[in-house]
């Protein structure tokens, strides 16, 4: 291979090429622009993937995503928010479970975070004074207190087969609140 890197640019010794994928390109464009601003419901209760894991790095809504996309940001526990659009593939009943940390970590919602082997690219991770949580899943709005040794906050809902959104609040003692930055939704087998 003559230029590994990719560092010459050869467009102008091959029109043509350029030509067929310029137009691959442009027709890909147009079938995928008509759908862009729909949303991608996460799929629940399916046999495939139960429990489901939702991150907030697939939250919806201002200010989100954008201030959670990398886990350098969770650490640091914005005061921010956003929205699941899911589809509930089975009607039953369901755990929901609001976390702080994912379940691997193991820590309390409001516990901070210290990596076993800090560098300069892990930061640790800022504590929370949570006190309180919140669920709304389509119609069905549920809280609970949080209590300083809780690793989660667990819901028990019955949820109806198709589209819902899904939001989750902590509420810190100071009156700050921010969405929960990992959700584990489990369909209870009967």
């Amino acid at each position: 291979m003559k230029d590994p890197g990719q560092r010459q640019n050869v467009a102008a010794q091959n029109p043509q090429v350029v030509e067929r994928l310029r137009q691959a390109y442009e027709a890909w464009w147009k079938e995928t622009s008509q759908r862009a601003n729909e949303y991608v419901r996460i799929v629940l209760g399916s046999d495939r993937e139960n429990p489901s894991r939702l991150t907030c790095h697939d939250w919806h809504g201002e200010g989100g995503a954008e201030r959670t996309w990398n886990q350098r940001l969770i650490r640091q526990a914005p005061a921010a928010n956003g929205f699941w659009t899911v589809e509930v593939e089975r009607a039953g009943t369901y755990r929901i479970e609001l976390r702080r940390w994912p379940k691997e970590v193991d820590l309390p919602i409001n516990a901070p975070y210290r990596d076993a082997k800090p560098n300069r690219e892990t930061a640790p991770g800022k504590a929370i004074s949570a006190v309180k949580a919140k669920l709304r899943i389509g119609s069905i709005e549920q809280s609970c207190a949080v209590q300083p040794s809780d690793k989660a906050a667990a819901f028990t809902v019955q949820l109806a087969r198709g589209p819902a959104e899904l939001r989750t609040w902590f509420y810190d003692q100071d009156g700050t609140e921010r969405g929960a930055y990992y959700v584990y939704v489990e369909r209870l087998m009967a």
